[in-house]
């Protein structure tokens, strides 16, 4: 039945053109509902109009069909219906807004969050005020190009719509269990490292959130687009679902009392999300491109300030909020599980450097809980990249002590018989030597040409002491490396140390010239530490 409806409906949008007046009666009848409620709000001026879940669900529902009929007769590019089409579109949109806000404002508190942020409840209603009026403008607006395509007084309803939603308190029992094969403990695990690895690019949330909203003539939407909150909506539904899935329906949730706090704050952060898409797509879709025909006036208020007002002051900035905690909790959640250690490989070039020391302590930092770095007698604090740099004096001294035992081992008599005798100087000496410690691999060049004059202009003593000197000197100056295969050793908690070992695994993300190599797979969370320039510049949308 469906099927043919469907066909006769193709094969009538298929002809060359519709008659103007088949197109209004078939409009009249597509619109009854949305314009039937238009009448209704117009009866109290537009200024009574409440948000409810049945009355956002037949909005959303109506308008929805009316605008996939619409562009089936290419209202889009028609100068008579794209206004009415483009009323359609904003009810269709900020009906789901409403919805998910509603939801928000009704549900949140049976949500296991620690706290709500200080004002949220209050926020939250400031934005379904925001989203009422600007549904009550639609619904002028539709009204008025109904009016004017002469479908309007056409519309008739057999029966009255009844949007009241009056709720019993209560909640029915949780009796039913679920069972799961694989332990608590992986369960857990899977959950707050997905939520980690997943939520590590979403943190421009917090940029967009100090925006001023005043300044939206300014704005561009690079960083804050349709195409990015989409992306961070799908992963968090994602999270939600793998919750749902391994979390929920078990037991699991009694062994940790951070992870219904986890699955809340996954929930406002997702419809936070929708909302934020919603708006933005609005603003990339109809704003930029149809101003003209999508407000009421050219000083309409829900135009501008107010708009922006919402999308950085409320939805941005709790996304930004609710996450922050979110991954906190990820993060005391793997914080509970015993610390592990890990022997692994000092990074080839030059040690821990910056760029190996700022990767691995993203990586601890990126999961919480403490890691440290042990050298010897020494602890050094694996959450900070700068603690490992200052551990490299340890590393290179152990280098130097490494190649001065293998300087005993060999034979430099013919330099030493060289310069007695006047034969070649200090200088070339010197080169003959360091030529031989590359040739046996004890030594690794990143400057072909070694400044030995420096070294020996001042210098009085042995050769082999000489050679002792220009070894320390070319290797504190970064011009050569010791090539001694050092490890360290790195104790806390396992899944960074696990993650620690498949960097060093990859040589820290560097060649033997400290350049640049790609990470494994397992590792792309680390990206966005590359694509960090020195500087932060200031954020504009």
């Amino acid at each position: 039945m469906n099927a043919v409806a469907n066909e006769n409906e193709i094969a009538t949008v298929n002809k060359e053109h519709i008659e103007p007046e088949e197109f209004k009666a078939l409009m009249a009848e597509r619109s009854a509902v949305l314009l039937y409620i238009a009448r209704d709000q117009q009866r109290q001026n537009f200024d009574h109009c409440v948000l409810t879940r049945p009355f956002l669900s037949v909005l959303q529902a109506e308008a929805t069909q009316l605008e996939e009929i619409l562009d089936a007769y290419g209202a889009r590019n028609n100068i008579t219906w794209y206004p009415f089409r483009v009323q359609t579109a904003v009810l269709k949109n900020f009906s789901n807004a409403g919805y998910e806000l509603l939801h928000l404002h009704l549900t949140c508190r049976n949500y296991a969050l620690f706290s709500l942020p200080p004002n949220f409840q209050e926020d939250t209603l400031k934005a379904i005020t925001y989203v009422t009026c600007l549904i009550s403008c639609s619904l002028k607006m539709l009204l008025e190009q109904a009016e004017a395509n002469g479908i309007a007084p056409h519309v008739t309803l057999k029966q009255d719509l009844d949007f009241t939603e009056e709720l019993p308190p209560g909640r029915l029992p949780r009796n039913r269990k679920g069972w799961h094969h694989d332990s608590v403990k992986e369960r857990v695990l899977k959950l707050a490292t997905s939520f980690l690895h997943h939520t590590v690019d979403a943190k421009f949330f917090n940029a967009a959130a100090k925006i001023d909203p005043a300044n939206w003539r300014n704005l561009n939407f690079d960083w804050l687009s349709e195409t990015t909150l989409r992306e961070q909506e799908i992963k968090f539904h994602n999270l939600q679902s793998l919750y749902d899935t391994y979390i929920s329906d078990s037991e699991t949730e009694a062994s940790d009392h951070y992870l219904p706090m986890l699955r809340g704050h996954i929930s406002a952060v997702l419809h936070l999300l929708r909302i934020a898409t919603i708006f933005v797509h609005f603003y990339e879709r109809h704003v930029k491109l149809n101003r003209s025909v999508l407000f009421c006036s050219e000083k309409c208020p829900y135009d501008g300030d107010w708009f922006f007002a919402i999308l950085t002051g409320y939805l941005t900035r709790y996304a930004s909020e609710f996450l922050i905690r979110a991954r906190s909790f990820c993060q005391q959640i793997l914080a509970r599980y015993p610390d592990d250690i890990r022997e692994v490989p000092v990074p080839l070039y030059i040690g821990f450097h910056v760029r190996p020391s700022t990767l691995v302590a993203a990586i601890v930092n990126h999961y919480g809980g403490d890691v440290a770095m042990l050298l010897g007698d020494q602890e050094y604090n694996a959450k900070m990249a700068a603690s490992m740099i200052h551990a490299n004096g340890w590393i290179d001294q152990k280098k130097r002590e490494y190649i001065f035992e293998q300087l005993r081992a060999i034979d430099f008599s013919r330099q030493e018989d060289l310069l007695r005798q006047g034969a070649i100087t200090m200088e070339q000496a010197l080169a003959e030597a360091f030529s031989l410690l590359r040739q046996k691999n004890l030594l690794v060049f990143y400057v072909e040409e070694l400044p030995y004059a420096e070294v020996t202009r001042h210098h009085s003593g042995t050769f082999r002491e000489l050679l002792r000197d220009a070894i320390t000197d070319f290797q504190t100056g970064r011009k050569i490396n010791v090539n001694m295969k050092a490890t360290v050793v790195f104790r806390g908690n396992k899944l960074a140390l696990d993650d620690i070992a498949i960097l060093a695994a990859h040589d820290y993300g560097e060649n033997h010239r400290g350049e640049d190599i790609a990470l494994p797979k397992e590792l792309e969370y680390l990206n966005h530490i590359r694509a960090q320039p020195k500087t932060t510049p200031k954020m504009t949308l």
